[in-house]
C-alpha cells in the first residue's frame, strides 16, 4: 500500500511532467510564423495575368506568353484554357507613334489578346493590367521576407500552419488563421519597412559577392601556365661576337615572340526559359547564351639575346 506521502509526491510529478510539456510547446502564431506577416500595399484588383506577347510559332500558329500574378510565366496558342478563360483571339496591330527624339512617327506594334468564357469576353492589352472589381493586397513575411500578391479566397503556406485570405478592403485585410479564427493583418510600420530593406541589400551584396568570386576564380583547365625561366629559354651563354654584329646591323633592340595560343573563355550566361505547350510539348528547351567573354593565353616569350 502506497502512503499518502508517495501518492501525494507522484500527483506532484506528473503535474510538474504536464506543466513542462505544456510549456515548451509553441503557441499557434509562434508555430506558424502569421505574426510576422504585414501588408505592404492595397491597391485595386487586376486580372491574375497580363499578355507579354508572342514568343515564337509552332505548327503556324504564335506561340502567346503570358505572365501570371505569381510570377509563372505560361505559354498558350488559340484555344487553349488560360485558367477559367479560354484564348479565342490574338489581334495584332500596329500604331504609328511620334518619337520626339527621331522627330517623326514610328510604327508600334500593339498586340491584344482576346479570352472568353461563356458570353463572357476580355481582352488583354500588351502589358498592360486589366482592371477588376475588387482589391489585392501585397503581404510579406518578416522572419523571411517573401511577398505574395493576394486576393480573397488565396491561401497562404507559412510556416507549420495556413493563412486564408477572407476579404481584402482600401484598408485592411482580413485572414482566417489555421486553429485560431479571423482578424485582421496589421500594415507594415516604417521601422519593419527599413528593416526589410536592409535585409534585402545585405543579401544582393552576398550574392553579388559570391558571382564576383565565382568570376575570378580560374576555371578547371583553363589556367595560365607559369612562364618559364630564364635558363630555360637561353641555356647557354650569349656569343657577344654576334651580339654586336646584330647591333651593327642596326637590330638595337632584343626580338621578342610569343609562342602559343590564346582563347575566349565565358564570363556571364543568360538563360533562356523552356518554352511547353499546354500539352507537355517541349516547344524550345532550355538555352544557354554566353553573354561576355575574357581573353586568356597559353605560352611563353621567346626573346632573343
Amino acid at each position: 500500500m502506497k502512503t499518502a506521502r508517495q501518492k501525494l509526491r507522484g500527483t506532484i510529478l506528473r503535474v510538474s511532467v504536464v506543466w513542462v510539456l505544456v510549456a515548451s510547446r509553441p503557441s499557434p502564431a509562434d508555430a506558424s510564423g502569421v505574426d510576422s506577416l504585414r501588408v505592404y500595399a492595397l491597391e485595386g484588383a487586376t486580372f491574375d495575368y497580363v499578355f507579354k506577347g508572342v514568343s515564337g510559332e509552332l505548327d503556324g500558329q504564335p506561340v502567346l506568353a503570358l505572365n501570371h500574378r505569381s510570377g509563372q510565366t505560361f505559354f498558350v496558342r488559340i484555344g487553349d484554357p488560360v485558367g477559367t478563360y479560354q484564348v479565342r483571339e490574338f489581334i495584332q496591330v500596329t500604331n504609328q507613334v511620334f518619337r520626339p527624339s527621331l522627330n517623326a512617327y514610328m510604327p508600334q506594334v500593339a498586340s491584344r489578346l482576346v479570352l472568353a468564357r461563356g458570353d463572357e469576353m476580355l481582352v488583354l492589352e500588351q502589358d498592360k493590367r486589366l482592371p477588376r472589381p475588387g482589391w489585392a493586397a501585397g503581404v510579406i513575411c518578416l522572419k523571411t521576407t517573401a511577398k505574395w500578391q493576394v486576393k480573397p479566397g488565396d491561401v497562404i503556406e507559412v510556416g507549420d500552419g495556413w493563412v486564408r485570405i477572407a476579404a481584402i478592403s482600401d484598408t485592411a485585410v482580413k485572414i482566417v488563421e489555421s486553429g485560431t479564427g479571423e482578424r485582421f493583418l496589421p500594415m507594415i510600420s516604417p521601422d519593419e519597412r527599413a528593416q526589410v530593406s536592409e535585409t534585402l541589400r545585405l543579401r544582393r551584396e552576398e550574392a553579388e559577392q559570391r558571382l564576383l568570386q565565382a568570376r575570378t576564380r580560374p576555371a578547371a583547365g583553363l589556367t595560365e601556365p607559369e612562364p618559364p625561366a630564364e635558363s630555360a629559354v637561353f641555356p647557354g651563354p650569349v656569343d657577344e661576337t654576334a651580339y654586336l654584329r646584330r647591333r651593327a646591323l642596326g637590330a638595337a633592340t632584343p626580338t621578342v615572340m610569343f609562342v602559343g595560343e590564346e582563347y575566349r573563355v565565358p564570363q556571364d550566361y543568360r538563360f533562356l526559359p523552356a518554352v511547353v505547350g499546354p500539352n507537355g510539348q517541349v516547344i524550345r528547351p532550355v538555352t544557354v547564351l554566353p553573354m561576355r567573354f575574357e581573353t586568356r593565353f597559353r605560352g611563353v616569350l621567346v626573346r632573343s639575346p
